[in-house]
């Protein structure tokens, strides 16, 4: 018998929206960071690049799951069924498993149960921050993502899509950040770069962070991974 694995361990979720009337001429907050080590000192607002960021919201985990969605489904290429019942929290972090199926009723004839934790609630741009701890064996993907979906009236078509991923693909010693969207003619795109760490992610908690530009009428602005 084959004893669970934890996917992924969050310590902390945060999400920041640039200031009312924000200004490019802050100087950098001490070490130009709103997630360190202790969460007990994230700071309400702070800067990077010059932009003066304030937090939106923080989901520490010590109270359960906060407002969240979790995933009940799968898609063609997951070989398992994201499941609510492998998200769970203890001693301050949300846990991510990745189980045998058992004895749990679902629509699939799949074996295997995973886990899919999505805060309730849009934001439509700033930084999105999480500490994590992620495990990713040969075969596994854990991942750090932001999504927007927009199907037609029939939910057959993909309309527009905005997808921005921090992966760990089969292994913890190399990230991979992947987008994906769908252009003016309806085709949907994605690309991916795979960048070798000299430390194993699944060591320690990492502080990984997603920065969506505000965007203007009519034009799109930059997306990157940190």
């Amino acid at each position: 018998m084959r004893a669970p694995l934890v996917l992924c361990s969050a310590a902390l979720a945060a999400a920041c929206s640039p200031a009312p009337a924000p200004r490019t001429d802050f100087p950098d907050s001490p070490q130009g960071d709103l997630a360190p080590t202790n969460e007990s000192k994230l700071p309400r607002r702070a800067t990077r690049g010059g932009i003066e960021y304030e937090l939106s919201w923080l989901d520490d985990f010590e109270q359960g799951l906060g407002p969240s969605t979790l995933g009940d489904w799968t898609f063609g290429s997951n070989l398992a069924w994201l499941h609510p019942s492998n998200v769970r929290t203890s001693e301050g972090a949300l846990d991510l498993w990745l189980t045998a199926r058992g004895d749990t009723v679902i629509d699939s004839d799949r074996t295997i149960l995973g886990a899919e934790y999505a805060r309730t609630g849009a934001q439509k741009f700033g930084r999105f921050l999480t500490r994590m701890r992620p495990t990713a064996r040969p075969g596994m993907i854990a991942s750090f993502f932001t999504a927007f979906y927009q199907f037609d009236a029939s939910d057959s078509k993909l309309l527009e899509t905005a997808e921005i991923d921090i992966e760990f693909v089969g292994g913890t010693k190399a990230v991979q950040f992947a987008l994906h969207w769908v252009d003016d003619g309806g085709t949907k795109h994605q690309t991916e770069k795979r960048v070798d760490l000299d430390f194993d992610a699944s060591a320690d908690f990492h502080t990984w962070e997603i920065v969506v530009h505000g965007r203007t009428e009519g034009a799109r602005e930059p997306l990157r991974a940190m």
